[in-house]
């Protein structure tokens, strides 16, 4: 409050009300109490109406319509719900599809159409769908992947049916694809393996972990956890402890019938070269072993995905040649193999990731 006869500072200006007020006139935008967005001055002037939440069904918080980016709903028409790198709100709709090259302005919104969302965020991304992966999973279309890439921009999504608050996995979906093979249609990208499976997903290599490969602990990009492209190209992190390992093609091996040590030769083995395209295998002394066989819960890996260790690491417990498939069977069947100290006795017959999960039941009609 001011009295007769004083000034305002500047950029202020004098109203004459309850005994007089100055009022800074740079805006502020805020909600009404009918629900809509607002922008005013510092005294709640109203100098336009933005947008309306009420009319959407939606709630007006701290200048923005609350909205779901990945439902697509609180937004009025001709605008969309997206990220604006602090906070998510509606912002006017872009006329980008699916797919086209896109780049974010500098509030952090970009010209993608609603429901697509531009990705990565530096130079120029790609048009995405925007998806969930928890806790409402959002489908995305035949053979692409929903990844949890954008929980960071969207901060503010949070689930609280359950009763408490649990942030919302917002990501994008990006086309599948084959680890082994990596098969990706960018060249540039690799093919990752989202431990603990069975889904892969195309994305740019980190260059932090450029140069991360074979028995190289997972790059975590600064996060504290091992990050899903935190090894380099052909390569992921699937041993224990998060530690990389090359994707190779997995081939049934025993004692009796070796087919391929390391890998099947038809396919990517642990020795293969690929001249400067991407990084090699880590050679011919490593074994390709089955991921499926490998953990306790390692089903839900395909058997045409494998992993190169060292046979002679405590990770690799010994060579696939010397894995007795017929004697494993036969001490299952006594119930020899059921004894605490079996592997201790035995290492060479607990190797199961020698041979698929397939191949395993096989002998147990």
């Amino acid at each position: 409050m001011v009295h007769e006869g004083e000034l305002c500072g500047a950029g202020e200006v004098c109203w004459e009300e309850f005994g007089g007020r100055c009022c800074s006139q740079e805006i502020v935008r805020g909600c009404d109490p009918a629900g809509r967005v607002v922008d005013a001055d510092s005294c709640g002037h109203v100098s336009s109406t933005v947008m309306d939440c009420a009319a959407n069904g939606s709630t007006c918080v701290e200048g923005r319509c609350l909205c779901d980016p990945v439902a697509g709903t609180g937004c009025p028409v001709g605008t969309k719900c997206t990220s604006t790198g602090a906070r998510t709100e509606c912002v006017a709709n872009g006329t980008l599809g699916q797919g086209e090259s896109c780049t974010a302005d500098a509030t952090g919104a970009d010209d993608c159409a609603a429901g697509l969302y531009c990705y990565p965020r530096v130079g120029t991304g790609s048009c995405l769908s925007l998806c969930s992966t928890y806790p409402d999973p959002a489908d995305c279309a035949p053979d692409h992947l929903c990844t949890s890439d954008l929980m960071s921009a969207f901060p503010d999504q949070i689930y609280t049916d359950l009763g408490y608050s649990v942030p919302i996995d917002v990501g994008v979906c990006k086309p599948g694809c084959d680890p082994v093979f990596q098969d990706c249609s960018n060249p540039a990208q690799a093919c990752y393996l989202k431990v603990p499976g069975p889904d892969s997903v195309c994305a740019d290599v980190p260059s932090s972990s450029e140069g991360v490969t074979q028995d190289q602990p997972c790059n975590d990009l600064g996060s504290g956890d091992c990050h899903v492209g935190g090894c380099d190209k052909g390569y992921g992190a699937v041993l224990p402890g998060g530690t990389c390992a090359f994707f190779c093609t997995p081939i049934d091996n025993w004692k009796s019938n070796l087919q391929g040590l390391s890998g099947d030769p038809g396919g990517t083995t642990c020795a293969a070269q690929f001249q400067g395209a991407r990084p090699d295998g880590p050679g011919p002394a490593y074994e390709c072993r089955f991921i499926q066989t490998y953990y306790t819960d390692g089903d839900v890996f395909p058997r045409t995905i494998g992993m190169c260790v060292n046979p002679a690491s405590p990770e690799g417990g010994g060579s696939c040649a010397d894995f007795d498939l017929v004697q494993v069977v036969q001490d299952i069947q006594s119930g020899e193999a059921n004894s605490p100290d079996y592997c201790t006795l035995h290492p060479n017959n607990c190797l199961l990731s020698c041979v698929s999960q397939e191949m395993f039941d096989a002998q147990f009609p």
